[in-house]
């Protein structure tokens, strides 16, 4: 490509050639002063006076500073995401580690057991971990207990509460003791399985068609520590709603 440049005075040629583009990639911008003339043109290019002929030299002058300053923003912009991508892979890995712990083998007695939350004060302390050096899903089942629903549920979480113990909370409201929150989260039906994270109500898409609580007795204990997990994992990447992996809907389960 012609630069308008005698080729034989390799005084300034190379200087252009040289230093002329290295002094460009190391700049921040380049500045083009133009004169108004279709005959003559021309340029300072990093320090450098550029004369043209032509329109077509200085055209083709032009577009090769345009394809540098592409470059130049498209390896800016890959800098700025190495970072954030670092973060996230640490994130991914603490969330591992976290979700790794729980395979202990010794659990104590009392971890086996399922707190209950008596007054609305303490409902409220529970599910306000904000600050939290190692914040944890909590899970709040509330239920009319003694009903069928209830007591399967209960049954469930009290199966996998050693196993969750290492990410995840798990408290049981009696909502006719405590009913300061049937109109507040709608809890109409025997059982509702609820779960937040640091003082934030993070929803399950299961399917059924209410996102704000589980309303229904999971029997499996697998199935709800997969569930917790999910919330778990998306909690900690900042999400508000989770979509569950199985579907629960009435049509499909029962």
């Amino acid at each position: 490509m012609s630069h308008g440049v005698d080729d034989n005075n390799p005084s300034v040629w190379q200087r252009l050639t040289q230093d002329g583009w290295r002094s460009y990639d190391e700049a921040t911008s380049v500045t083009l002063e133009t004169k108004f003339t279709a005959k003559k043109k021309s340029a300072i290019f990093s320090g450098f006076r550029v004369e043209f002929g032509n329109m077509r030299e200085y055209d083709d002058f032009d577009k090769e500073i345009s394809v540098r300053r592409v470059a130049r923003s498209e390896v800016s912009a890959e800098s700025d995401e190495r970072p954030q991508k670092r973060v996230k892979v640490q994130e991914e890995t603490k969330i591992e580690k976290t979700l790794a712990k729980t395979t202990t083998p010794s659990v104590p007695p009392s971890s086996r057991v399922l707190n209950r939350l008596l007054t609305p004060y303490s409902v409220d302390l529970a599910i306000d971990a904000r600050g939290a050096v190692d914040p944890k899903v909590i899970v709040v089942r509330f239920g009319k207990e003694g009903s069928d629903d209830c007591i399967e549920m209960d049954d469930t979480l009290l199966k996998i509460v050693s196993q969750v113990r290492r990410y995840a909370e798990i408290y049981l409201v009696d909502k006719e003791k405590v009913p300061d929150f049937n109109d507040m989260y709608e809890l109409e039906d025997d059982v509702h399985v609820m779960f937040f994270y640091e003082n934030e109500h993070v929803q399950v898409d299961c399917g059924s068609g209410l996102n704000t609580s589980i309303n229904f007795p999971i029997k499996e204990p697998q199935e709800m520590i997969d569930l917790i997990e999910l919330v778990f994992r998306g909690a900690k990447k900042g999400k508000k709603k989770v979509d569950s992996n199985k579907d629960y809907s009435t049509k499909g389960k029962y």
